[in-house]
């Protein structure tokens, strides 16, 4: 077991694992309390958001640091410079950008001491040439400069916000990249694409929409899709909607009156489950060979774009090299990193 704190570098809003030796007292590391902590060998000035709690080791990997000292008045006051100091930047930045008559909004400047290095973090509607604009930068502050250009996400993630969860957004907190949501999520856990409750601050679909996406592919196997003809205890009738949470579905009745041809069906009460998986395992294998089908034309199609090349006139002999590949004597050959002499050479069909 190990003691870890929970702590926020310079500002930003993901909290961090921190190591602390378990002889320093947890009375003195509360919360809001200026520490120094450490990574490959570097101090960075961080805050405690978390108080100290035991861990098993396993558990501590990735990004995390060491705990160093309590950070003192001077280290504080150091920060405060910083801060002020990647504020005027922000702002000389923007101006500067104005004066070019770049169409670009900075978001957050950073400055790494250790590399040296300042910076800037931008967005634009699209690619920007801004060489001129580092120049400029690079003049001022006698460092170098990078230009980072952020997207939606990417900017959500440097603003923070609350999600529609009520808690802190999960890129601001602990993720450390912007996992794959597709619009087909969407469609299987029956959100609306357009509402407010399936997009983020960024106006993107929600990345929690991955977290649960295993067991609604789960769930769907157990479960008939729309449109399938069912023959439950009720009766034999047509799928009409599926609620997975639930595991229920609701079809319309053959034999039902037509003032109340809806029935609720939960999954104990269909017949012919054998049925259900033998018809989506033929789904499955159909658009198995299909991909497999999409895949050989997206090869054949890259096999006929290719260059051909017209065959050398001089070769008779399909065993002997082409006359392209003929070496002068004397001459050295550098190949893999060393270098070879030639001492002997086809000429023609001859040694």
């Amino acid at each position: 077991m190990v003691k870890v704190l929970g702590v926020k570098i310079e500002g930003n809003g993901r909290i961090y694992n921190c190591l602390v030796e378990q002889k320093i007292s947890s009375a003195e590391l509360r919360v809001k309390t200026p520490i120094i902590c450490r990574q490959e060998g570097v101090d960075f000035f961080a805050e405690i958001d978390r108080t100290a709690m035991d861990m098993p080791e396993r558990y501590l990997r990735g990004n995390y640091y060491t705990f160093v000292r309590l950070a003192t008045a001077e280290d504080q006051k150091q920060q405060a410079d910083k801060v002020l100091f990647e504020k005027e930047a922000l702002h000389f930045a923007a101006v500067n950008a104005e004066r070019l008559e770049m169409d670009m909004h900075f978001l957050q400047t950073h400055l790494s001491a250790a590399d040296n290095k300042f910076i800037f973090y931008f967005e634009a509607p699209e690619r920007l040439d801004f060489r001129e604009l580092v120049k400029c930068l690079a003049y001022r502050y006698h460092m170098r400069i990078e230009l980072r250009q952020v997207g939606a996400r990417e900017k959500a993630k440097i603003k923070g916000g609350i999600g529609v969860c009520g808690q802190v957004a999960c890129c601001v907190r602990h993720l450390e990249a912007f996992p794959q949501v597709t619009i087909k999520m969407a469609k299987e856990q029956n959100l609306a694409i357009n509402s407010s409750k399936s997009q983020g601050s960024c106006g993107r679909l929600l990345c929690c929409l991955q977290y649960e996406q295993n067991w609604y592919d789960e769930a769907s196997v157990r479960l008939p899709h729309l449109g399938y003809t069912l023959n439950t205890v009720y009766g034999k009738g047509v799928v009409k909607s599926v609620n997975l949470q639930r595991e229920i579905v609701q079809i319309r009745l053959d034999s039902a009156k037509d003032s109340d041809p809806w029935q609720v069906v939960s999954i104990d009460e269909i017949k012919d489950k054998s049925y259900m998986l033998a018809v989506k395992e033929a789904e499955k294998l159909q658009k198995s060979a299909l991909a497999q089908a999409q895949e050989n034309k997206s090869s054949q199609a890259a096999e006929r774009e290719k260059p051909k090349v017209a065959p050398c006139c001089c070769r008779t002999d399909k065993a002997q090299p082409c006359c392209a590949h003929k070496k002068e004597n004397n001459e050295s050959i550098y190949l893999a990193g060393k270098s070879y002499s030639v001492v002997q050479v086809y000429q023609g069909n001859e040694y």
